[in-house]
C-alpha cells in the first residue's frame, strides 16, 4: 500500500519506489575498525558539510537511486573534495532494475542492486545522463557505461539495527542507505523545523503506510535524532533533511533492517572532520526543540503490529542477465584517487598541472637519476677494464720472471754439464801422464 501526502515540497508526493531484498549470501556485517572501538565517540556527527544539494526525485519511484546517489556523491566530494559532481540518478536507477532481473517500468528498485551496480558498471555524472522524467525507462547510451566505467566502488556492507553499530558507522565517515515504513504522521515534518513524529499506535493500527529509502547522514545525542537525507528537495523539512528519533529507526517494526554504507578498500580520509562536540541541539538552526511536545513509543506500545505483514519480501539472485552483465567495461586507469572529473573549475586545472608539474619533476628526477647510474656504471667499467689490464700486466710478468727461471735453470745445467766436461777432460790428462810414466819406466 502507498502512502499519498499533498503538498511536500511543493509537490504531491507518494511514498512509493523502494522495495525490501533479502541480503546476499555473502553479504559482509558492519564491524568497527578498532580505532573506532578505542575512541569515544562525539556526542554529534553531521556529515552535511560534505554532501551535495538535495535533489528531487519528482514524480519517479525512484527514491533508493536517489539515496543510493547521495552517499555516492559524498564519496566524491570527500575524496576529491573541490572537483565533486552530481552523479546520474538515472543511471543508477536503470541499472538496478536491470540488475533485478525485471522488466523495465518505474516501479522502484532494490537497495543492494543499485549498490551491485555501482561496483560492477560505475555511474556516470548527471550531465551525461540526464535526470529526465522522459527518459526513466531508457536505457542510457553506451558512452555513459563508457565514461562510468572510471567510477566504480569497491566494498558494501550491511549495518545491524543497533544504535551503537550506526553511531560508529557515521563517526568513520559512512552515511547509510536504509530502508524503512513511514505513516501518516511523516507529513508534519515540515511544520515540525524537520522532526519526524513516531507513528501513533493508531496510526500503525490503520495499515495505512509506505515504504521509503533514505539516507542518514549523521546523528546528535543531544536531540536524541539521527540526520537523514530525503530527495524531495530543499524545501521538505529542514532544507531538505530531517531528525528522525532513535526510538524510530532502531525500532525492527519500521526499520526493515536494509541498511548499508559502501567506498573504496581504504578508509573514509578525515572522517573526524565531521565531529562536533558541542552540546548545541541540531534542530531548528541550534535552537534545539521541546521534547515533552513530542510523544515517544516502545516496541510494546504497538502491540501485535508487524510491518512484515504488509512487505513482499524478495530474494538475493546471484544471477545477471546476459544483457547486465555485457555493460561492464574496464576502466582507462584515467582516475587514481577514488573518482574522477572531466573538466572541472579553474582551481581543479591547477590542481591538475601542479600535478602534472611534479610529474614533470619527478621524471627530471628520475632522468638525472639515470644518467648519474650510467655515468656511474662507465666509470665501474673503466675501472674493471683498468683492473682487467694491470691483471694482464702481472700475468706478462709473471710469464717473464718464469722465462728467467727458466733459463737461470738452464744455465745452471750448461754449467754443471761444462764442470762434467772438465771433470773427464782431467781424467784423460791423468790416465795420458799415467801412460806416459809407464813408457818411461
Amino acid at each position: 500500500m502507498s502512502l499519498k501526502f499533498s503538498n511536500q515540497g511543493g509537490s504531491d508526493r507518494e511514498i512509493k519506489g523502494y522495495d525490501y531484498l533479502s541480503p546476499s549470501a555473502d553479504a559482509e556485517k558492519y564491524k568497527a575498525s578498532s580505532d573506532i572501538k578505542a575512541a569515544t565517540l562525539p556526542p554529534k556527527v553531521d556529515l552535511r558539510a560534505f554532501m551535495t544539494d538535495v535533489e528531487d526525485q519528482k514524480s519517479l519511484s525512484s527514491c533508493t537511486a536517489n539515496a543510493v546517489a547521495g552517499a555516492y556523491e559524498y564519496l566524491v566530494k570527500k575524496y576529491l573534495s573541490k572537483r565533486a559532481f552530481d552523479v546520474s540518478r538515472l543511471f543508477i536507477y536503470y541499472n538496478a532494475r536491470l540488475r533485478a532481473g525485471n522488466e523495465i517500468e518505474d516501479k522502484g528498485s532494490h537497495i543492494q542492486y543499485a549498490v551491485d551496480s555501482l561496483m560492477k558498471i560505475g555511474a556516470c555524472k548527471e550531465e551525461t545522463w540526464p535526470y529526465d522524467l522522459k527518459s526513466v525507462n531508457k536505457k542510457p547510451d553506451e558512452n555513459s557505461y563508457v565514461v562510468a566505467a572510471d567510477f566504480k566502488i569497491e566494498t558494501k556492507k550491511f549495518v545491524p539495527i543497533k544504535l551503537e553499530a550506526w553511531k560508529q558507522s557515521l563517526a568513520e565517515g559512512y552515511p547509510i542507505v536504509f530502508g524503512t515504513a513511514l505513516f501518516s504522521s511523516f507529513d508534519s515534518c515540515t511544520p515540525n523545523k524537520g522532526i519526524v513524529s513516531m507513528p501513533s499506535p493508531d496510526e500503525t493500527g490503520r495499515k495505512a503506510h509506505g515504504l521509503h529509502a533514505m539516507l542518514c547522514v549523521g546523528y546528535s545525542d543531544i536531540d536524541k535524532m539521527f540526520i537523514v537525507r530525503n530527495s524531495w528537495g530543499d524545501k521538505w523539512g529542514d532544507k531538505g533533511y530531517c531528525y528522525m528519533p532513535y526510538e524510530y529507526l532502531m525500532s525492527e517494526k519500521f526499520n526493515l533492517g536494509d541498511c548499508w554504507i559502501f567506498g573504496r578498500t581504504t578508509p573514509i580520509p578525515d572522517a573526524d572532520d565531521s565531529w562536533i562536540n558541542d552540546k548545541k541541539s541540531v534542530v531548528d538552526g541550534g535552537r534545539g526543540y521541546n521534547r515533552d511536545n513530542f510523544q515517544f513509543y516502545k516496541d510494546s506500545d504497538y502491540g501485535n503490529f508487524d510491518i512484515w505483514q504488509f512487505v513482499d519480501v524478495y530474494d538475493y539472485d546471484d544471477e545477471v542477465t546476459e544483457e547486465y552483465d555485457e555493460l561492464e567495461y574496464e576502466g582507462e586507469g584515467e582516475y587514481d584517487d577514488i573518482l574522477g572529473v572531466d573538466g572541472g573549475d579553474e582551481e581543479s586545472d591547477e590542481e591538475e598541472d601542479e600535478d602534472e608539474a611534479e610529474d614533470g619533476e619527478e621524471e627530471e628526477e628520475d632522468d638525472d637519476e639515470g644518467e648519474d647510474e650510467e655515468e656511474d656504471e662507465e666509470e665501474e667499467e673503466e675501472e674493471d677494464g683498468e683492473e682487467e689490464e694491470e691483471e694482464e700486466d702481472d700475468d706478462e710478468r709473471e710469464d717473464e720472471e718464469e722465462e728467467e727461471d727458466g733459463e737461470q735453470e738452464e744455465d745452471e745445467e750448461d754449467d754443471e754439464s761444462d764442470e762434467e766436461e772438465e771433470g773427464e777432460d782431467e781424467e784423460e790428462s791423468d790416465e795420458e801422464e799415467s801412460d806416459d810414466e809407464e813408457v818411461k819406466k
